[in-house]
């Protein structure tokens, strides 16, 4: 056709050029006419055509496109139809793991896969939460969701309470409980959080805290805590209180004491372990130490602790026996105490049954009865005792006088740091009585004497260290036997004022300690 249509071109051209000439060849024209004609019908059939057979190529794709996506739809039913079912399948079996591989946001798997985790034997709590935030990103308003989230705060509230969290416990549970959890699944995290601060009050009564120890027992108590379980927490309290009380007594607070030990009592504390603190009550009591003196009081507690077998309290219920105070004066009763004490082992009670022998009070009188008594006494370290057979050593009061058996119970009760003993036996070191003469034995004793305000060792020490040329130490000891109203310390010390001898010489302050001494007839 491109040939053709060159020639029409060149023959059209070929005319023109003969019009300009003038020149008209009607033969040529005419024949040009038809073939132009003939060609513009071929042309147009031939556009025909090619527009048919691109309708047919478009209506062929059309076709073709319909199939592909007739195929792909199929395809994609059958793929979806299969994936459906396999995901039934999987959340039928409860199979959540599997269920969720093909729908990963599948909210029925994901609650289904919160209660297998919570279910299982160790409990998977924090990927139960994790699940759980996942459904509810999807579609927070699925009933199903608050079910299971009110178990994992149950669940967690245990986990916690187990681990002794208290606090965070408390606020899962309270969690739980607002989300509707049944009893059955807040029971076991109530049944551990009581435990939690059953077993937190026991540490924290150990520690001596009552008060918060006492608030966490009553909130064990309020969860339902069996007894059991609360138990090992009111026994530590209860020697908590115990312990408290004793620590009042010491401090003079007696209300409070008994007070605390009452509530100890109503805890269950066990007798022995208040024993010591009834006893140091009744001697609170019994001296008047921080609190008014009660002698009937004093006994009362003192029969507490005897019935227990305390022993000190036996002698102390023979005591007041002895004196009338608190009971009736019966030296017979008296002596049945004593001789409780006695058989226990108790040295002072030995002593007082040796006393009574020898003042044939309660029993017929019997020096020999009595002296066996305080042998025992002494031989078992009552300081009494010992110097008292000391004395009688010394004197030769109902035994031979024998000072060197004097000495030894002497120095025994001087020991001991009885006073009295420490000034004799200071005296028979420095006049060589029973033993060997020993000037400084004897000064190491009086001193201790001195030390615990016995007067005539004081004395004794201020004569010994004037003769020595010790005019300091001297007046030390002088001034504190005239302070004690001692005439001869006070002569002594007008003595230094007036030489000027261990003091700046002050003959007005001489005669002020010389009246003194001579008021007592000091000649």
């Amino acid at each position: 056709s491109g040939d053709f249509q060159r020639g029409i071109d060149r023959a059209s051209n070929y005319k023109n050029a003969l019009s300009k000439r003038g020149l008209i060849d009607r033969k040529f024209a005419e024949l040009l006419d038809r073939f132009q004609h003939a060609f513009e019908e071929q042309r147009e059939e031939e556009a025909e055509r090619r527009q048919k057979a691109l309708r047919l190529k478009l209506a062929i794709g059309a076709a073709a496109v319909t199939a592909i996506a007739l195929l792909t739809a199929a395809g994609l039913w059958v793929r979806s139809s299969l994936r459906a079912s396999a995901l039934a399948e999987a959340v039928q079996q409860q199979q959540w793991d599997d269920a969720l591989a093909i729908d990963e946001q599948h909210v029925p798997a994901l609650i289904g896969r919160v209660t297998q985790r919570l279910n299982a034997a160790t409990p998977d709590i924090e990927g139960a939460f994790a699940d759980i935030s996942l459904a509810e990103q999807i579609d927070s308003t699925i009933a199903e969701i608050k079910p299971v989230k009110a178990l994992a705060y149950a669940k967690r509230a245990a986990s916690l309470a187990t681990d002794g969290k208290i606090t965070d416990a408390e606020k899962d549970l309270k969690e739980s409980e607002t989300l509707g959890a049944s009893d059955s699944q807040l029971t076991p995290a109530r049944q551990l959080l009581a435990l939690a601060y059953a077993k937190r009050a026991a540490s924290l009564a150990t520690d001596g805290k009552i008060t918060d120890a006492e608030k966490d027992l009553k909130e064990s108590e309020t969860l339902g805590a069996s007894d059991s379980q609360l138990t090992p927490a009111r026994q530590l309290l209860a020697l908590a209180y115990a312990k408290r009380a004793a620590f009042l007594v010491t401090k003079g607070k007696i209300a409070d004491a008994e007070k605390h030990l009452k509530e100890a009592q109503t805890l269950g504390v066990l007798d022995s372990q208040i024993v010591d603190v009834q006893y140091n009550l009744g001697t609170a009591y019994s001296v008047g130490k921080r609190v008014p003196q009660n002698y009937t009081e004093a006994v009362k507690w003192f029969r507490k602790t005897a019935e227990q077998g305390h022993v000190d309290s036996y002698r102390q219920i023979g005591l007041m026996y002895r004196s009338g105070r608190g009971v009736p004066e019966n030296h017979t009763e008296a002596l049945k105490w004593f001789h409780k004490a006695a058989e226990q082992g108790d040295a002072e009670a030995h002593w007082q049954i040796g006393s009574m022998y020898r003042s044939g009070r309660g029993v017929p009188e019997n020096k020999t009865e009595g002296l066996k008594w305080f042998l025992k006494a002494a031989e078992l370290g009552d300081a009494e005792a010992q110097w008292i057979l000391g004395a009688l050593y010394h004197e030769g009061f109902d035994v031979p006088e024998d000072h060197s058996e004097a000495v030894k119970w002497f120095r025994k009760a001087a020991e001991q740091g009885v006073a009295k003993a420490q000034l004799v036996l200071g005296t028979m070191y420095y006049t060589g009585q029973g033993i060997s003469k020993d000037e400084v034995e004897a000064v190491t004793w009086f001193r201790k004497a001195a030390e615990q305000g016995v007067a005539d060792a004081q004395l004794v020490l201020g004569t010994y260290c004037t003769d020595k040329g010790l005019s300091d130490e001297a007046v030390k000891w002088f001034r504190k036997a005239a302070e004690q109203g001692v005439a001869k310390g006070q002569y002594g010390l007008g003595v230094k004022y007036y030489t000027g001898r261990g003091v700046p010489q002050n003959y007005t302050e001489a005669v002020k300690w010389f009246r003194k001494a001579a008021e007592q007839g000091d000649a």
